[in-house]
């Protein structure tokens, strides 16, 4: 079963809640979320720097 099966599966808690499973969905989850950043990396950093920009003008 690929990951993203496995995460459909255990957010519906179709899965038991060992310890193998807690880690794996954990795992994915942060897997999920850098490839959010990678992708959106450029947006992510423009807005940072926007918002950098903004808190230096009104000091």
């Amino acid at each position: 079963m690929s990951s993203e099966e496995f995460f459909a599966k255990y957010t519906k808690g179709e899965t038991s809640d060992d310890e193998v499973f807690v880690e794996w969905a954990g795992n994915y989850q942060h897997y999920l979320a850098l490839s959010f950043y990678a992708v959106n990396k450029g947006q992510i950093d423009a807005a940072i720097a926007s918002e950098q920009s903004l808190e230096i003008a009104n000091g």
